[in-house]
């Protein structure tokens, strides 16, 4: 279904997204709630205990927030999706969850907004989980440890 108000991103209003979603109060909190699981965890268990292993598991998380975003970021573009939050009107009549599913796994495209499956969202996460993995992970860690940090928003 379409939007009648719908018009598509600029590159600049993509770009001022794509910052905003990895750059943000949000993203460092949502850094410090992943390093926080994985420290209490302890994963990797190879990682050091205390400030220096949580610090670790910031930055690591950081690293995939950065990644996935900007997979996001180019896999979007080059398919023409929109990947933009925008707040149903007050009031909404739709709801929130429905949003949220929506919000993960579609994306808007064409000139109405209409949504459909997004590459983007679903290439951005595996592909942060890939790079850590491959980039920083200690050793031994597999493609289940992939697709745990594939499933994490």
């Amino acid at each position: 279904m379409g939007h009648r108000s719908y018009s598509p991103p600029t590159q600049a209003e993509r770009l001022k997204t794509y910052f905003k979603q990895t750059y943000s109060i949000s993203s460092l909190l949502e850094a410090g709630v992943h390093g926080g699981i994985d420290q209490a965890r302890d994963k990797p268990s190879e990682w050091p205990e205390g400030a220096q292993g949580y610090a670790e598991r910031f930055g690591s998380a950081m690293g995939q927030i950065a990644v996935r975003n900007s997979t996001e970021y180019v896999v979007g573009d080059i398919f023409r999706e929109d990947l933009r939050f925008i707040p149903c009107a007050s009031p909404c009549s739709e709801s929130k969850v429905k949003r949220a599913l929506e919000n993960t796994f579609t994306a808007r495209r064409g000139e109405d907004g209409h949504r459909s499956f997004s590459v983007a969202r679903l290439a951005g996460p595996i592909a942060g989980g890939a790079v850590a993995k491959n980039a920083w992970y200690p050793a031994g860690y597999g493609t289940s440890e992939v697709v745990r940090q594939a499933g994490l928003p």
